[in-house]
């Protein structure tokens, strides 16, 4: 730099003194900008999501299970393992996978040396410890892969359909279809709201706890369903978790009209929402809503009244109308009346007769004897009275 400043003029030394330190200075903030973008980068190398891989990327291989069936292993089949690479290789190096130990059930052998070569695929048994659980989990371990890295981690099938059953814990859910004629069950209100869970039992009777998660899906013919009270609906998933025997809580609301024997199908599926574990069905019987009995005994003292003002009236509509609503109505008020007095007193012998309240057909019955029974008569004198002389 000195030569080249003694070979310049006076003039031209100056205007390069000025100019050579704004170089030097550009020259150093190029430095220091190149520093902190490679230091960036190397940060953003470390934030989720920024420069990161799949984690399948940095796995080795993949390993598969090959089950005796779709839907279920059989306890004298083997379970096959495979070894594969991931999308990225194509090869990987042989492993040793360990598998987890668990109360139910043990693997043979419980570890397991795998190659890439389909052909040297390894075959491992279930073998139970105790009472069949109906559902497990298999999961393993393979060594010297990160602990990220997807190994096995399967809910089995081993007969769940075989060793499990599930009921509801309100009595008026039934289980199936021949214990609403054994049970004496009493029917539910229409519009009655209930509070209920769905339990697994095994052959004793006695709760049974799953290995691994299952989804349980209830669907009903009549928006009855629900988890919080508010909104029905007629298709209601829940979960039973793992080391559990209870679903979550759930609402049945009896439907308005009467169901001599309604529905509810329950399917059971593993956590993954395929493969079905067991297929069930609820059962239920309710009556009408209130005010539809109630309805039905005022249409049966109504038509005891139109019965009389037809007798009265000689065939002659004019006439017949004329009757029906003669003091401002008085037979049809009087018809109502009975009608609901008729239905408080429903469940005594007021009348020396105990009818049949359980369907419609009884509740008509009961208004039109009502009003047989000079029901009429009496509100007529109470009416006089009132009126006076």
């Amino acid at each position: 730099m000195k030569l080249q400043l003694d070979s310049l003029g006076q003039s031209d030394k100056v205007r390069a003194q000025r100019i050579y330190p704004m170089w030097d200075v550009l020259v150093t903030l190029k430095a220091i900008a190149i520093h902190c973008v490679v230091y960036l980068c190397s940060l953003g190398s470390l934030l989720p999501g920024a420069g990161q891989q799949d984690k399948n990327d940095k796995c080795p291989g993949v390993i598969e299970a090959k089950l005796s069936t779709g839907r279920r292993i059989a306890l004298d089949a083997p379970v096959e393992l495979l070894l594969r690479p991931t999308p990225n290789n194509n090869h990987v190096d042989p492993v040793t996978i360990t598998f987890d130990p668990a109360p139910d059930f043990s693997v043979e052998p419980p570890t397991v040396r795998l190659e890439q070569n389909p052909s040297q695929a390894q075959q491992v048994r279930i073998v139970l410890k105790g009472p069949n659980p109906g559902l497990i989990r298999l999961k393993a371990r393979a060594t010297g892969w990160a602990t990220s890295c997807p190994v096995l981690d399967l809910p089995l099938d081993v007969g769940f359909a075989s060793v499990a059953h599930i009921k509801a814990t309100i009595p008026e859910l039934h289980a199936s279809a021949s214990e609403l004629d054994t049970t004496g069950t009493v029917p539910l209100d229409g519009n009655t709201v209930k509070y209920f869970r769905l339990q697994l039992l095994d052959t004793s009777s006695k709760p049974l706890s799953v290995g691994s998660p299952v989804t349980v899906l209830l669907t009903a013919y009549e928006p009855v369903l629900s988890t919080t009270g508010k909104n029905w609906t007629q298709t209601q998933p829940t979960l039973i978790a793992q080391d559990q025997s209870m679903s979550d809580l759930l609402v049945f609301r009896a439907p308005s009209w009467a169901q001599a024997q309604g529905i509810i199908k329950v399917e059971l599926k593993k956590d993954s929402g395929s493969d079905d574990l067991m297929q069930t069905d609820l059962t239920y019987i309710t009556k009408h809503v209130w005010w539809i009995y109630l309805l039905t005994t005022i249409a049966g003292a109504l038509v005891y009244s139109a019965e009389e003002a037809l007798l009265g009236s000689g065939n002659d509509l004019k006439r017949f109308f004329e009757i029906l609503f003669e003091g401002t109505g008085f037979k049809l008020v009087v018809a109502l009346a009975t009608g609901g007095l008729a239905y408080v007193l429903r469940e005594t012998d007021t009348l020396g007769i105990k009818l049949d309240t359980s369907t419609t057909r009884g509740y008509f019955v009961l208004g039109l004897l009502f009003a047989c029974f000079g029901i009429e008569a009496v509100f007529k004198k109470i009416r006089s009275k009132l009126e006076g002389p």
